[in-house]
C-alpha cells in the first residue's frame, strides 16, 4: 500500500468532510449526494470497496473533476445570505476548503 495516497486520502476525507458539513447547513441535496459518495471512497479500511487508497484517490480525482466542470457545475455553488459580510466569510471558507481539495488532487 502505498502511503503517499495514504496520507492524500486522509487530508482530502477531512476536506470532503468539512464541505459536507457547509452543504448540509445549506440543505443543499443535490452536490450532498456526489460529496458523500466521495466520503465513502476515502474512507479506510475498504476505500469504497475499492480497497485501494491510490484507486480510491484516481475515482475520487475523476468524480471531482466532473463535479466541478462547466456552466451550472458545483463551481458555481455559493453560501447566500442577505448580510453582505456574512456572505463573503462564509463562501470564503467555501473557496478555501475547495482550492485545498485542488491543491491535493493534484498535488
Amino acid at each position: 500500500m502505498n502511503k503517499q495516497f495514504v496520507v492524500k486520502c486522509e487530508k482530502l476525507l477531512f476536506l470532503f468532510t468539512s464541505l459536507s458539513i457547509i452543504l448540509k447547513s445549506e440543505n443543499e441535496t443535490n452536490w450532498s449526494l456526489g460529496v458523500n459518495n466521495i466520503i465513502s471512497q476515502l474512507t479506510p479500511p475498504n476505500y469504497g470497496e475499492l480497497l485501494d487508497p491510490y484507486k480510491a484517490f484516481q475515482s475520487v480525482s475523476s468524480m471531482y473533476r466532473l463535479m466541478e466542470g462547466g456552466y451550472g457545475s458545483f463551481s458555481d455553488f455559493y453560501v447566500w445570505r442577505e448580510d453582505f459580510d456574512t456572505r463573503k466569510k462564509l463562501n470564503e471558507e467555501l473557496n478555501m476548503i475547495k482550492e485545498k481539495i485542488w491543491f491535493t488532487l493534484n498535488d
